[in-house]
């Protein structure tokens, strides 16, 4: 409801058939569930081995297993092999929330990662 208010306040036209709730669950309630699930749960948990931490270029095998089981986990909720597309942003925000050492970043900018996709989906 307030997310429906604030968008309305400032102007914001929903899309045909796009409802207030979709926005929502999309920029804030996906990404909060997400990243609590998948960075503070599983990735943390691997980073606390050794070999998981071991990286390359940049990127920890925790990192990267996180983000298989991530894109994997959406292409099969979906039914949709074009959903593993999650991987590449899945590894960035892992890289931040390694980098970051905390929650909030990462799920800043998996938030920031929707509202570009439904901005390109939706022009």
């Amino acid at each position: 409801m307030a997310v429906a208010y604030f968008a309305g306040w400032i102007g914001l036209q929903w899309p045909d058939g796009v409802a207030p709730q979709i926005w929502f669950w999309s920029l804030i309630g996906y990404p909060v569930c997400e990243e609590l699930i998948f960075r503070g749960v599983l990735q943390r948990e691997l980073l606390r081995y050794a070999i998981f931490s071991s990286s390359w270029m940049g990127v920890s095998l925790a990192n990267l297993t996180t983000s298989v089981v991530f894109a994997s986990v959406h292409v099969i909720w979906f039914a949709n092999p074009s959903k593993a597309v999650v991987l590449l942003p899945s590894l960035i925000i892992g890289h931040v929330y390694e980098r970051a050492g905390g929650l909030k970043s990462a799920i800043a900018v998996h938030g920031w990662y929707n509202l570009v996709g439904f901005c390109w989906f939706w022009a």
